[in-house]
């Protein structure tokens, strides 16, 4: 079973429904994008059994939770902060496995506009974003400071990062789909494995 959360191993009789499983992980099925070895499920398919779907050593459930697909500013003080609707680890492992998902290009190929990773407060504008914090709770920021003196912090966040925060809501609109296909790809090269070196026990075998 693999989530945004990880991924876990277990065996199952071939007449368990694909319901039952989602359940015994407590998986909100409701929620996500819900597949099983990269077929999308619908309500019907969730009453099938194992058998039903023609699983046979192994198969793989997904299911990638939906994120609220925009980041906001919150203003506090002296500074704006960015909080982006995606995790930074989550924007991490795009970074490695898909580069490409972080950039928005012309017909040219040139890139206008891309997020990447970094430390410290970050940075956003017209031409990028660099996420380098995150919230307790994961969610990657950028901090922008603020002048005093400033008196209209929206409008003055507005005049450096209006076109970055588009850009960056386009792109975030697109991260569930990437980090759906990621953990695909990352599920089948587990699957390559077997013997007293894996991990996630020898009933892959």
């Amino acid at each position: 079973m693999t989530t945004t959360a990880g991924r876990k191993s277990e065996m199952f009789d071939a007449e368990t429904k694909i319901r039952e499983i989602f359940n015994h992980f407590g998986v909100d099925y409701g929620t996500g994008t819900n597949t099983i070895d990269g077929v999308r499920l619908d309500t019907a398919g969730f009453e099938k059994t194992l058998a039903q779907w023609g699983a046979k050593e192994e198969c793989r459930l997904a299911s990638i939770v939906k994120m609220d697909n925009a980041a906001v500013v919150d203003l506090t003080g002296a500074a704006a902060v960015v909080v982006s609707s995606v995790k930074l680890a989550d924007w991490k492992k795009v970074e490695e496995y898909r580069p490409e998902a972080l950039k928005i290009t012309d017909d040219k190929d040139e890139v206008l506009f891309r997020v990447m990773t970094g430390k410290g407060n970050g940075s956003i504008d017209k031409n990028g974003v660099v996420f380098g914090a995150q919230t307790n709770n994961g969610y990657a920021t950028v901090t922008m400071q603020l002048a005093d003196s400033v008196k209209d912090k929206k409008a003055a966040v507005k005049k450096v990062a209006a076109a970055g925060l588009s850009n960056l809501k386009t792109i975030e609109d697109g991260i569930e789909a990437v980090l759906a296909a990621i953990a695909t790809d990352e599920a089948n090269v587990d699957a390559m494995f077997r013997g007293a070196g894996n991990n996630e026990g020898e009933e892959n075998a």
